[in-house]
């Protein structure tokens, strides 16, 4: 397969930190394959773009100021059940993940990991793994 005819990997950012935000696009600018489609900061933003984008990935944050990541999770899910979802949070308790997975995410990994940790996440998860991070404490 040529450069020219390599699929770009779609990926919807949703997190309520301007900062996170612009990091994560630096992290994933730098693969070739994958690339930063939209990115938005509420629940009402993601399920609109969801709606009218093609999206192959959404990393999410869990908590999105007073809103419910989990539940946006839960959404995404009803409307793009193969949408491949990777929460992506400041959030190390293994209690946490769990809640997660529940919802639907196919990962889980924390802001406090490696940027190369945060790719090795979104590979598995692409390639059809559940993913929980490095991070999390044993149970």
């Amino acid at each position: 397969m040529n450069a020219a005819s390599k699929k770009i990997v779609r990926i919807m950012l949703v997190d309520d930190s301007p900062i996170i935000r612009l990091g994560v696009r630096r992290v994933i600018a730098s693969q070739g394959d994958l690339a930063i489609c939209c990115e938005t900061d509420t629940i009402a933003g993601a399920l609109a773009t969801i709606r009218t984008s093609s999206v192959d990935l959404a990393i999410v944050e869990s908590s999105l100021g007073t809103e419910d990541g989990l539940e946006l999770i839960r959404q995404l899910r009803e409307i793009k059940p193969r949408l491949r979802v990777l929460v992506f949070t400041l959030d190390e308790r293994a209690l946490s993940a769990e809640p997660a997975f529940r919802a639907g995410a196919d990962g889980y990994v924390t802001k406090k990991e490696a940027p190369d940790r945060l790719i090795h996440a979104i590979r598995e998860v692409l390639a059809g793994r559940k993913y929980a991070s490095q991070r999390l404490p044993p149970k």
